[in-house]
């Protein structure tokens, strides 16, 4: 819930590491299951709808590849989905 109010916060799992990289701080590895693409792909299609993109930013950079693996991919697909390009967010 943070990152709604503009201040994620790191923690456990793949959304606390969301929330970590969202945060631009240390950001612990994690495993992206099929139990968190649900939520994670409605955070970051609410934070861009509230345009908020600042936030979504950070998830495709390399790093964020490198420490949750397929989130770029994930967060391109809600991209997609909205009808926006990268270039939009």
């Amino acid at each position: 819930l943070r990152s709604y109010e503009g201040h994620p916060t790191g923690g456990r799992g793949a959304i606390g590491t969301v929330g970590a990289l969202m945060a631009r701080n240390e950001a612990k590895p994690a495993t992206l299951t099929k139990r968190d693409v649900r939520p994670l792909r409605t955070l970051v299609r609410n934070l861009l709808q509230q345009n908020r993109p600042v936030l979504v930013d950070p998830l495709l950079e390399p790093a964020a590849q490198s420490v949750l693996p397929g989130i770029g991919e994930l967060v391109k697909a809600v991209v997609a989905d909205l009808g926006m390009s990268i270039e939009e967010t």
